[in-house]
């Protein structure tokens, strides 16, 4: 009886992630807009910057040389794969969110609700295991 419990546990268990790990994959797809976009240029490369500290002590912009990334990279934007990340790892999510929350604000808040939704859940499934061991218990006890 305990056997065939522990397999509907597992079972509902996976179907959860499974629904939960959708939704998330759902909704970091980026929306296609209405009317159809005109084609997009080749993206142009710009050249990457850095502070250097001059002799006065005064700081200035200056370009790195041989240096050039393409725009967007390293924008911030949410990101679906973090979140599944968090969610399956909690601690993982947390010390992503902790670490990334300055620099990189959308895809820390992405890893940190993985992570919140994952201990949620997790803490669910544990108080409704909790409550089934008891009800069979219960019942195991008062058929004597």
């Amino acid at each position: 009886m305990v056997a065939m419990f522990l397999g509907w546990r597992s079972l509902l268990l996976f179907l959860v992630v499974v629904a939960i790990v959708i939704v998330i994959v759902i909704r970091s797809r980026p929306r296609k807009p209405a009317t159809p976009a005109a084609p997009a240029a080749p993206p142009q490369q710009v050249p990457l910057y850095t502070m250097v500290t001059m002799p006065d002590g005064s700081q200035q912009t200056m370009p790195v040389a041989n240096s050039m990334v393409a725009p967007g990279v390293g924008q911030d934007a949410p990101n679906g794969g973090f979140a599944t990340l968090g969610f399956f790892f909690p601690v993982v999510g947390l010390i992503l969110f902790l670490v990334w929350k300055d620099q990189t604000p959308l895809k820390a808040r992405s890893a940190g609700k993985g992570a919140l939704i994952g201990v949620i859940v997790d803490a669910v499934v544990v108080v409704v295991y909790i409550i089934l061991m008891v009800v069979l218990v219960n019942s195991l006890n008062s058929s004597y």
